[in-house]
């Protein structure tokens, strides 16, 4: 039953979220070998030296209202994945900081792009707000905080009415100039509404048809917020950690730190930097449900759920339809970094910026074309334009279509330079992302890797350090399943 004359509801929805802080660790290291699936970088350092760990607020799946724990955030915020039609219910609850250093905020839900009333827009300056009931004022006073949390106080619904198909994003935009780049953000889809064609069209028509999907969510770090906000700009509160400002001067920047000046030194894919974007996604629910995370009182410090040498979050969100508990056609959307195809198949990119800067998307090996842009179908002799580099601005975001065409012929001279023994040492990641053997010709051929990477290309660093950052691989082969 529509709950709106005169608009047809495929479903009714009820998602839960919550918003609260966490921790991630940013690899300190490039790509280089020793480089594996299995350790993400170099070989783990005793020192901790190999890992930059920084705080971060965000979102974690909420499951029923009442499953998430403080500290919990996910990077990135779980992946709301709807149907055209559906009426969308987001409960958001704000259940506060494991960090008791970091200044408590109330939080609210952007619904970036949507068609919304001014209630439901997220922009909390002309609608409304979620505060929350774990503050240290309240944490004082048992009584007072059993009433907020018996009136729900710590609650908010957002709705809306899933309209049309495309890409989307959505982000706290309580101080938003801090919040966003802290972590507070997640990708957004709306699939057509025939159920016969959602998970294999982008809007509904045969020239956005594909095989395979993957999102592609761009952001970007500034440790020195980052370590502002967990001591509430005490930069003094950092000593004794093995991380975080140490000299005088990096102290003063903390202390005096604006979010204006911010300067980005870890650039991410799907809430992962190179090389760690390529590992196995991480199922978060139980992280997201333990109860035990307590901030050190001198520093904050805590493990949350983004861990050391560990993949993107899965980005299931209870209800969703990458809940494996609802009914769906097609494979699941998910943060998978490493984008996997068979030759001559169709790979959409959901390509999305939640970062500062605008970012020249730009593919190896191949022309894409774009098919739509900010949720809006190009129209059809558009759609056929090729092109290899798109820039993809703050805020924006494109869905292309990457075809992966036969290389039978354009591979076949630098076959025959290997085989002469011209140009044939070993790349440099050696063999552990599927390097190619110079003698044996099949795989030169079938088996191919190829990097996606912002052209800016200092940004393809972690911390300096080139390749890292902001880049993955796309691996075509005639074995995938």
């Amino acid at each position: 039953m529509p709950l709106f004359s005169g608009q047809a509801s495929a479903a009714v929805r009820h998602l839960h979220l919550a918003a609260t802080d966490g921790m991630m660790y940013l690899p300190n290291h490039n790509g280089y070998a020793p480089n594996t699936p299995t350790t993400g970088g170099l070989d783990q350092a005793v020192d901790g030296s190999d890992y930059r760990k920084v705080y971060i607020r965000g979102f974690c799946d909420d499951v029923d209202g009442t499953a998430a724990q403080p500290g919990c955030a996910n990077m990135p915020a779980p992946i709301i994945d709807v149907n055209q039609g559906d009426d969308v219910f987001v409960h958001l609850r704000n259940i506060g900081n494991a960090n008791p250093l970091a200044p408590v905020y109330p939080h609210t839900i952007r619904l970036h792009g949507l068609h919304v009333s001014t209630q439901n827009d997220g922009f909390n300056e002309t609608s409304w707000e979620v505060p929350t009931c774990n503050d240290p004022v309240l944490n004082a006073d048992p009584v007072a905080q059993q009433a907020c949390l018996d009136a729900g106080s710590d609650v908010g619904t957002y709705y809306f009415k899933a309209q049309k198909p495309g890409t989307y994003m959505w982000h706290c935009h309580v101080e938003a100039s801090e919040h966003i780049t802290m972590g507070m953000y997640g990708a957004m889809v709306i699939r057509p509404r025939d159920r016969k064609i959602q998970g294999k069209r982008v809007y509904g028509f045969d020239k956005d048809r594909y095989d395979r999907e993957y999102i592609v969510l761009l952001s970007d770090i500034d440790t020195a917020g980052h370590d502002a906000i967990q001591t509430d700009f005490d930069g003094a509160a950092f000593a004794g950690l093995p991380y975080g400002p140490k000299t005088p001067a990096e102290i003063a920047e903390v202390e005096s730190y604006n979010f204006a000046d911010h300067q980005a030194d870890w650039w991410l894919v799907n809430g992962r930097a190179f090389p760690d974007v390529l590992l196995p996604l991480k199922d978060m629910a139980a992280c997201n449900a333990d109860p035990s995370r307590v901030g050190a009182a001198g520093t904050g410090d805590f493990e949350g759920c983004n861990g050391r040498a560990e993949g993107p979050p899965i980005g299931m969100l209870t209800g969703s339809n990458n809940d494996p508990a609802i009914k769906f056609r097609g494979k699941r959307s998910s943060y998978a970094a490493t984008i996997e195809a068979n030759w001559n198949e169709r790979v959409l990119m959901r390509i999305i910026n939640m970062g500062y800067q605008e970012v020249p998307w730009h593919i190896h090996g191949a022309h894409f074309s774009i098919i739509g842009k900010d949720a809006n179908p190009y129209k059809s002799d558009d759609q056929k334009r090729e092109i290899f580099t798109v820039h993809v601005g703050s805020g924006e975001t494109y869905d292309v279509i990457l075809p992966t065409s036969s290389l039978a012929r354009v591979g076949m001279n630098a076959t025959q330079s290997f085989t002469n023994g011209q140009g044939g040492g070993v790349n440099e990641f050696g063999f552990d992302w599927g390097a190619i053997d110079p003698n044996n010709v099949d795989q030169n051929l079938l088996d191919q890797w190829y990097p996606a990477h912002s052209h800016n290309d200092y940004t393809v660093t972690n911390n300096g350090l080139y390749p890292g950052g902001q880049a993955q691989l796309i691996h075509i082969s005639n074995t995938i399943q």
